[in-house]
């Protein structure tokens, strides 16, 4: 559950950041690659 947190808030960063151009499943499951690892 708080990586999936951390995910979610990482993915709203970068929504952010791309001002919602980036494809936030793409992001999630990225951001949760990188935490799983």
């Amino acid at each position: 559950k708080g990586k999936t947190n951390v995910a979610g808030f990482f993915v709203g960063q970068a929504m952010k950041e791309t001002q919602g151009k980036a494809d936030p499943k793409t992001l999630n499951s990225v951001v949760l690659e990188i935490l799983n690892h």
